[in-house]
């Protein structure tokens, strides 16, 4: 292509183009994963929460003071990967 020719995309430009991307995306989110599934496990996701919804926030010293719901207990209790919202129902 010299520099009077215009770029001129093929059928098969976006393809080529996002196959980089997924794998770093497919790695980024198997590392998001595996940090919420560590924290979930060793129990600092209740340290966390405690944190920023039940303790009060600086620097005004605001407290939320919204304890954690039953449905986010199981969550934690029981994590799924599982985009369908059925998964978390409870039964």
């Amino acid at each position: 292509m010299s520099a009077t020719q215009p770029y001129r995309r093929t059928a098969g430009d976006h393809r080529k183009a996002a196959r980089p991307l997924r794998r770093y995306v497919t790695a980024r989110v198997r590392a998001v994963c595996y940090a919420l599934a560590t924290i979930f496990r060793n129990g600092e996701i209740n340290k966390i929460y405690a944190k920023w919804f039940l303790n009060p926030i600086p620097p005004n010293g605001i407290s939320l003071n919204v304890p954690m719901s039953a449905a986010l207990k199981r969550v934690i209790e029981n994590p799924r990967d599982s985009g369908d919202p059925d998964a978390y129902a409870m039964r």
